[in-house]
Parts: structure tokens; C-alpha cells; sequence
């Protein structure tokens, strides 16, 4: 079973560069959404909604990002809600607590983390699918 599953997460069904490109570029057009939102006062009515709307299209733009890597629909949705919460963590962590203003700082650190998505994707998948298992299987069926 977990052979069978893993190629279905690891299917390439599309040439690598263009999962890893469009990574890329929705890393690079999240951050630069969420910079701009930033500079916006926080106290603003619609700034909450903005900042809503930038993880919904950015989860988008992931989710397609992992099913042109090849990973299989469930899989791409659930490694994207992780890269974008890691991406959004990055974020405040840079923004807030180290106070780096300049877009292109947090931009290179997103970009070196989609660089070593792509470069593991097959650990990933196997990573995310024993996740997975640990937590859906049937308890009788459980190794660990």
C-alpha cells in the first residue's frame, strides 16, 4: 500500500521546472502582497480581510504550485496549507521581531525555501504521506 501510494504522490505529471517556477512566483507575489498590506494601518477595516484574502490566493497559488510538482490533490492542498503558514511565519518573524523592512530580505528567504521543496519533493511526499498514515490509519493496522 504505501508503494502504491507513494508514486501516486510522486507522479511527475509535468516537467519539474514548472511546479518550481510557479513555487517561485507565488512565493514572490505573496510576499510582495503581504509587504504591502503592511504598510497599511493595522486599525484600518479592511486590513484584516486583505491580510485573509492574501493566504487565500497565496494557498491557491501553492496548491497549484505542488499539483504541477506532481503530488496528488490532497496531498498538494495539504503541503501547500504548510508552505503557506511556514511562508506567513517567515513573514511576521522578519516584519515583526527582526524589524527588516525591505521586500526582497523575506523574498530571498521564501525563495530558498521553495528551492528546498523542490529539491526534496520526494521526501516531502514521503514525509507527508507517513504524517498521514500515523494519524488516519486504523489503530490495528498502526506499526508505530
Amino acid at each position: 500500500m504505501y508503494e502504491e501510494v507513494y508514486k501516486v504522490i510522486t507522479h511527475m505529471s509535468s516537467a519539474p521546472w514548472i511546479g518550481a517556477f510557479t513555487l517561485v512566483a507565488v512565493a514572490l507575489v505573496y510576499d510582495l502582497l503581504l509587504a504591502w498590506i503592511r504598510r497599511a494601518d493595522e486599525s484600518t477595516w479592511w486590513y484584516g480581510y486583505s491580510c485573509d484574502l492574501s493566504h487565500l490566493v497565496a494557498l491557491a497559488g501553492f496548491t497549484t504550485a505542488f499539483l504541477l510538482l506532481g503530488y496528488a490533490g490532497p496531498f498538494a492542498l495539504l503541503a501547500a496549507f504548510f508552505f503557506t503558514l511556514v511562508a506567513y511565519g517567515i513573514d511576521q518573524f522578519v516584519s515583526r521581531i527582526l524589524k527588516w523592512r525591505p521586500a526582497w530580505s523575506l523574498a530571498f528567504l521564501v525563495l530558498m525555501l521553495a528551492a528546498l521543496v523542490v529539491a526534496k519533493r520526494s521526501d516531502l511526499a514521503r514525509g507527508l504521506e507517513s504524517m498521514l498514515e500515523l494519524l488516519f490509519a486504523d489503530p490495528a493496522r498502526r506499526s508505530v
